[in-house]
């Protein structure tokens, strides 16, 4: 399955999805929140998908600590 970076396209089929996994989200929160995303370097959003129908998400943030080194946090929903 290919894994790749969400577009605006996917953003439908993601609300829809939101919801299946008990997030319920609109279509115009999850595209907001997707632009938001989109305005941060520390943010990337990947969709997994077959057969061009979305099956889940990765979003992948940029995590800075004072007590820590720079590390990566990942949000897996499929």
């Amino acid at each position: 399955m290919p894994v790749r970076h969400m577009d605006l396209t996917d953003v439908e089929q993601v609300a829809v999805l939101c919801d299946q996994f008990g997030y319920p989200a609109s279509r115009e929160e999850v595209e907001e929140r997707f632009h938001y995303l989109q305005r941060m370097i520390e943010e990337q959003v990947f969709v997994v998908e077959d057969n061009m129908v979305i099956l889940g998400w990765i979003h992948v943030q940029g995590i800075h600590s004072l007590s820590l080194h720079p590390m990566p946090r990942f949000e897996v929903l499929s």
